[in-house]
């Protein structure tokens, strides 16, 4: 049963389902070699899934907003700065490493040189290489984030209005004065004012913030205006301008989404995006790179080219699974040596009493 108002724990409630759905989304953007679109014979429903596929790298807009909206949940509930730090490069670096060792291997031509810039995040900087863009932007939002979070937490939405407008007129103060620097790390600092209202949403999430159901028409109203300005391609000569547009397209999505399935029954269906969600980061961090890399391992080719995309994403999923696995036993040993060194410590001031 639907409620009568619309709560922002939702978006909490439902961060794992919507965090699947962006995954899959980012794939589908990432499959341009996919011509599913071909099994259609009228022109609209063919344009409208290039469209939709098109779009999918909002995708990596809903994956800043959940991260911002988890992250907000954890310091809120540790405000141990050290430790907020531990838990977030834990979770991060070894994946990256592991996956950066696969792909070195896969690619020509690359060396020690280029595993290590990639691995530590360098390469967007210095050569414009993409790789690992978002992972160099989530490492800068992690590091900055205490701040971030004390600012939103005290001001409210005042300091995100500042916080948003300071950035994208220091964006484009970039876009002025350096553009090949510019044209090199646009992917990632654009997409920081999103990650900030992100953190307003965990907020908003966290204190359980309730408005009425009417206002999911206007987000709706955003959505569907937003879509039309992509679809007609209205700003493409103005790319700059896509970018942010971004932002309020993903937040109604997550919005909706949340409330969409904020009752639902975990068929599934949703299941099935939930535990695509739990290894969003490593399928994101595989995924493109095994489906242009792997032609030698798979080289059956159908009509449609899904047998390949397909092989691709279950090599995703298995190696995801691994990576996860050897992830969450590193994060497990840290976190006992730690329970271990307080007991001990707890231990020793007793004794010495």
């Amino acid at each position: 049963m639907k409620e009568k108002n619309y709560n922002f724990s939702n978006i909490s409630k439902t961060r794992s389902i919507i965090l699947g759905i962006a995954t899959i989304w980012i794939m589908f953007f990432h499959s341009p070699t996919l011509y599913i679109e071909n099994i259609f014979n009228s022109g609209i429903i063919k344009s409208i899934i290039i469209f939709i596929r098109n779009l999918g790298n909002i995708g990596v807009d809903i994956f800043l907003i959940l991260s911002a909206v988890g992250l907000y949940y954890s310091l809120s509930k540790d405000s141990n700065i050290k430790s907020f730090y531990k838990k977030r490069l834990i979770r991060i670096l070894p994946a990256v490493i592991i996956t950066a060792t696969i792909i070195t291997s896969l690619v020509s031509g690359s060396g020690l040189k280029s595993y290590f810039e990639k691995t530590f995040l360098i390469s967007l900087f210095t050569t414009g290489d993409r790789s690992f863009w978002f992972f160099s932007l989530i490492m800068l939002l992690y590091i900055i984030y205490p701040l971030l979070y004390k600012l939103v937490d005290k001001y409210d939405f005042k300091s995100v209005i500042l916080l948003v407008i300071g950035i994208v007129f220091f964006n484009f103060l970039i876009m002025f004065a350096n553009p090949l620097l510019y044209k090199k790390i646009e992917i990632a600092i654009t997409r920081i004012p999103v990650f900030i209202i992100g953190i307003w949403l965990g907020k908003k999430s966290k204190e359980g913030l309730t408005i009425s159901k009417k206002w999911l028409l206007l987000f709706l109203l955003i959505l569907l205006v937003g879509i039309s300005l992509l679809y007609y391609k209205v700003f493409n000569k103005y790319y700059v301008i896509v970018r942010y547009l971004y932002c309020p397209v993903s937040i109604s999505i997550v919005i909706i989404l949340s409330y969409i399935f904020a009752n639902a029954n975990k068929n599934i269906f949703l299941r099935f995006f939930i535990w695509i969600g739990s290894y969003s980061m490593e399928i994101y961090l595989l995924y493109e790179f095994l489906l242009k890399n792997c032609n030698n391992i798979f080289i059956y080719k159908d009509k449609y080219n899904i047998a390949y995309h397909f092989a691709a994403f279950f090599l995703t999923l298995i190696l995801s699974f691994i990576i996860k696995k050897f992830c969450n036993e590193i994060t497990e040993n840290v976190i006992n040596k730690e329970i271990s060194d307080k007991n001990n410590s707890a231990n020793l001031n007793l004794v010495t009493r």
